[in-house]
């Protein structure tokens, strides 16, 4: 699968490739990585081999691309996890390869985090692998033709990831397959589907609820909220977002919080709660300004404006 070069967008090399960092199985890595910028590191496959590669984000979000000895681009993973929590990515091995691995932050310049990476498993594969990669490609196709941002290319998107999603369940990855039913709901609700958004945010909860994991329900339960919303059940709606600010509270995610409370704005501006409204708009530039997200300072403040000229 295609991908962009990344040296088209600016971004420069934190690491270069002349000190080749090359993973084996008994060490770990941890790095810093400031925003807009990249490391590099290397594993060999023999023929046949198949391999699984965790990048764990301590407070920077990262993007993995795969690269063949050619440098050719095979794969990129970015999920939906934030900042915090484990970036997945499965190489499987045709031939003696020596694969580049890049770690790119997604962040802006003026934030620096620390990551680590190991190689989680590395065998001679199994049948059942092709089920991973194929959940792999399907969900990275479906990245890049969500990012597209069109109505043509959310509709590819949601093909993708429906093609994803049956692997995932096959290859029984429950975390994956729930990231992927949220993904999907998302999807949905950009095209104004809201009944099948309602559907796969509902069926993303309930796993998520199962495997217990905080930072994907509060995307989940935000996505919720806002489907309700829009189809007029303002009351279940609310509760939802009410939901969402808890627990993005709970687990410090504040850029999340930020957006929460720009709904729960826009809501209680609706049902005329117009100092609730206010109140939420400024702990929402509040928090922007804590964490010097300035675009989303101008994001709120545009909405703040569209809803008081009535648009």
């Amino acid at each position: 699968m295609q991908v962009p070069n990344t040296s088209s967008y600016g971004y420069t090399f934190c690491q270069s490739d002349k000190t080749k960092t090359v993973l084996n199985t008994e060490e770990s890595y941890e790095k810093s990585l400031p925003g807009g910028e990249f490391d590099s590191f290397y594993i060999n496959l023999q023929k046949s081999e198949f391999a699984i590669i965790e990048v764990l984000q301590e407070g920077v979000d990262v993007a993995l691309t795969s690269y063949d000895s050619n440098n050719n681009p095979i794969t990129s993973v970015d999920s939906t996890n934030g900042d915090f929590g484990p970036e997945i990515i499965y190489l499987l091995s045709d031939k003696l390869e020596l694969y580049r691995l890049e770690v790119k932050s997604t962040e802006n310049p003026n934030k620096t985090g620390k990551y680590k990476i190991r190689i989680v498993e590395k065998r001679i594969s199994k049948p059942e692998d092709i089920y991973l990669i194929k959940a792999q490609e399907a969900f990275s196709n479906g990245y890049r033709a969500r990012h597209e941002d069109s109505p043509e290319s959310l509709k590819l998107a949601i093909s993708y990831y429906k093609e994803s999603l049956n692997n995932w369940v096959i290859a029984r990855q429950s975390p994956k397959e729930a990231e992927t039913l949220y993904l999907l709901g998302f999807c949905y609700n950009e095209t104004k589907e809201y009944f099948e958004a309602k559907k796969y945010f509902s069926k993303a909860l309930d796993l998520q609820l199962k495997l217990n994991d905080s930072r994907e329900k509060v995307l989940t339960e935000f996505g919720l909220g806002q489907v309700y919303i829009s189809l007029k059940d303002k009351k279940q709606g609310s509760e939802y977002l009410f939901s969402a600010l808890k627990t993005a509270k709970e687990i410090n995610d504040m850029k999340t919080e930020s957006n929460i409370l720009t709904s729960l704005g826009i809501y209680h501006y609706s049902v005329g709660s117009f100092l609730e409204s206010s109140n939420c708009f400024n702990k929402a530039i509040e928090i922007c300004t804590q964490i010097g997200d300035d675009e989303g300072i101008q994001e709120i403040r545009d909405t703040m404006k569209s809803l008081l000229s009535g648009n």
